[in-house]
């Protein structure tokens, strides 16, 4: 197994952890609302503040949308490209 692989299946793991996790809280939860964690609420915003002067509007967007997407399926994301990446190394 390369470690691209193990990577994947980590990323893979990690994104339905958070989903089997986020999922429970919103059952235990009087509103039922469901919560979506992403990067934006992990990371403070003084480390981010950089993105804001990418002047490159095409890049700034796509910052922005990978930064606020939910985390779980930006993991399937990561994990899916990681096992890609391992089909052309190997």
């Amino acid at each position: 197994m390369s470690k691209f692989t193990l990577a994947g299946l980590v990323s893979w793991l990690g994104g339905l952890l958070l989903l089997g996790f986020q999922s429970i809280s919103t059952l235990m939860n009087v509103e039922g609302k469901w919560k979506s964690i992403c990067l934006t609420d992990i990371i403070e915003e003084k480390y981010l503040a950089w993105t804001d002067g990418v002047t490159w509007d095409l890049a700034s967007q796509a910052m922005n949308y990978v930064l606020n997407m939910p985390l779980f399926i930006l993991l399937f994301c990561v994990g899916t490209l990681l096992f890609i990446i391992n089909a052309f190394f190997e």
